[in-house]
């Protein structure tokens, strides 16, 4: 889960973390390597500087166009089928988000899957600890990237996504805890192979076109100063992964 980067143009020695947006122990398996790796270096950065996130923005970004609601992007059958099971697990009523993207519901209820052991994600915490340590906070992506990317991927497949999540949740259950359970013995190329089975429809926006970039963007900034990144662990393995995008620009990249 974490390794050592290097460059010939660079003496600086910078380290990439996979890290998952939870509050479960599982999550924070690998704390005390990855806070000794931050303080080693001169910044730590994430997927995106987390000072810069907007809630108002995102709200924005988040709510369905104007004349568009959940009850008309799903059948009356449909709809209450997904209401019944928010109010039965979370006690919510669907129509609270009749002007939500279904992406967000489909979130809110992955999320609830997991224990909150702890009370901050693992991301949220590493960059706090950077902040306290007086590290440069760098993002390797932008905050309106970010909202930008999910504006991508269209209704549609947000609302087969959410359909698929509800009746199978079982087995969606099933995977999110393997997906913990790996995360935690550091299996990344299995996590891979799960983080692309859950984004089937908008593989190339989410993962293959954000590696690439992110890949090109740390390989820039470890060549100016020593870097610990922090980036999902579904984006580190596989042939579009961000570790392969970094050896093809020439970064020497070590798993320690």
């Amino acid at each position: 889960m974490l390794y050592q980067l290097r460059t010939k143009a660079s003496d600086n020695i910078s380290y990439l973390f996979g890290t998952m947006h939870l509050q479960n122990d599982a999550a924070f398996t690998y704390k005390e390597q990855i806070l000794a790796k931050i303080n080693e270096c001169e910044a730590f950065a994430t997927e995106f500087k987390l000072d810069e996130a907007d809630e108002e923005k995102t709200t924005r970004y988040m709510n369905l166009p104007p004349g568009v609601f959940l009850e008309t992007l799903l059948s009356k059958k449909k709809f209450d089928q997904i209401d019944a099971f928010l109010k039965a697990n979370l006690r919510i009523p669907l129509m609270a988000f009749n002007q939500s993207k279904p992406l967000v519901i489909t979130n809110l209820i992955t999320t609830s899957i997991f224990q909150q052991d702890m009370e901050l994600a693992l991301d949220i915490y590493l960059y706090q600890y950077a902040k306290m340590q007086g590290k440069e906070l760098l993002g390797i992506e932008t905050f309106d990237e970010q909202l930008e990317i999910l504006q991508k991927i269209p209704l549609e497949i947000q609302v087969k996504s959410l359909k698929d999540l509800i009746k199978n949740f079982d087995q969606h259950r099933l995977e999110m805890n393997e997906i913990s359970q790996l995360y935690a013995e550091g299996k990344t190329k299995d996590l891979y192979k799960l983080a692309k089975k859950s984004a089937k429809g908008f593989r190339r926006i989410m993962l293959y076109n954000r590696n690439a970039v992110m890949s090109e963007r740390i390989a820039k900034r470890i060549n100016e100063k020593s870097i610990c990144v922090a980036i999902g662990a579904g984006h580190l393995e596989g042939k579009r992964g961000v570790i392969k995008g970094l050896e093809d620009l020439g970064v020497e990249v070590t798993k320690i």
